[in-house]
């Protein structure tokens, strides 16, 4: 469990017209924010360092890196949503950030879906088995 440390609020609204996935790393958390709601994530720093993460936008949304040593409460609407977030305090991955990390390990595996990112289709096993459909 995470010391007692920085605690950061962080309010976005989804302004959009179609809905906006959200992906929480380290943890591979995703939620979905309809348009016109409300996202407020909750850090809580074990440090005394900053514990604002990092958050990047792609065409699948929008990637939120944790940074080391830290916890998410996801709020959409002002309800707590369920993640592993809440209970796992974020790894330091020694001179990586989270999104290091991530893109080191997972950056070749589109499967792991690292950021948020679609899984890549695959033909049914009958397609692979005969090579046809």
């Amino acid at each position: 469990m995470a010391k007692a440390g920085h605690q950061t609020t962080i309010s976005l609204c989804n302004a959009g017209e179609t809905p906006l996935a959200i992906w929480l790393e380290p943890w591979c958390d995703e939620f979905l924010l309809s348009p016109r709601c409300e996202l407020s994530l909750e850090v809580d720093s074990g440090s005394d360092t900053e514990a604002e993460p990092e958050l990047e936008t792609s065409e699948h949304g929008l990637t939120i890196f944790a940074r080391a040593n830290s916890r998410i409460r996801v709020f959409i609407d002002g309800e707590q949503q369920t993640s592993g977030s809440v209970g796992i305090t974020a790894p330091d991955f020694g001179p990586l950030s989270s999104k290091g990390f991530v893109d080191l390990v997972f950056g070749n595996f589109p499967e792991a879906r690292p950021r948020g990112a679609p899984a890549p289709s695959r033909p049914g096993w009958f397609r692979r088995l005969f090579g046809r459909a």
